[in-house]
């Protein structure tokens, strides 16, 4: 499958196709401050100890107590440039960075994801991304898995873009391609994906993919 990455695009409409993964720190703000000597030992394993949901408060009432955040965001920073330049991370294969998580695309190898206390994993994986303004819609044809970054919900708008990222990855002609994106956008017009985005805002995406995928 071709990076689809350096393609022209419009100003709200990108398109990926490629090797994409998602690697993030393990427990990052715990992580780095103990590796950074801003955490004794005992408060670590303290913390790593705790489930996930009290872990987080937790780790957010000991930042702010000791006024951490700077050091914290310094830290991360620290340790997500270790993991790209022991990889040999290239910037052109970066599709984007949230905090410690990076988006990665064509990285065929990584080798060395541990350093000190600081572990990065492989979260989620994709063959196609679709972005608009702030959404993301992944489709990974290895695994059959959809999924839109911050939202959980299933609908039917949810299903028409995975029927749709798939019509991509199979290079459906245009002129089904064309039939399918009218569909939704009469849909649009009748406010059908309001559980998703508001009226006005799903004519628009539509719109903007008629006018990236046919025009």
């Amino acid at each position: 499958m071709n990076n689809l990455w350096n393609l022209n695009c419009m100003d709200d409409i990108k398109l990926l196709q490629g090797y994409i993964r998602e690697f993030d720190a393990k427990s990052a703000g715990i992580s780095v401050l103990y590796a950074e000597g801003f955490m004794t030992e005992e408060k670590y394993h303290e913390l790593m100890n705790m489930e996930k949901e009290k872990r987080i408060v937790h780790t957010g009432l000991f930042i702010r107590e000791f006024k951490l955040q700077e050091e914290k965001e310094k830290a991360l920073n620290k340790y997500v440039e270790i993991f790209k330049k022991e990889n040999e991370i290239k910037e052109h294969q970066i599709i984007s960075r949230a905090s410690d998580a990076l988006w990665l695309i064509n990285v065929n190898r990584i080798t060395k994801t541990t350093f000190g206390p600081v572990m990065f994993r492989e979260d989620r994986t994709a063959s196609t991304l679709l972005i608009w303004k702030q959404f993301n819609f992944y489709y990974d044809s290895w695994s059959g898995e959809f999924y839109i970054r911050g939202y959980r919900q299933n609908n039917i708008f949810t299903k028409k873009m995975k029927d749709f990222l798939i019509m991509l990855e199979n290079n459906t002609s245009q002129v089904v391609i064309y039939k399918f994106l009218h569909s939704m956008l009469l849909d649009a017009h009748h406010g059908i994906y309001e559980d998703f985005v508001s009226k006005k805002n799903s004519i628009e995406f539509i719109e903007s993919l008629v006018e990236y995928f046919i025009v």
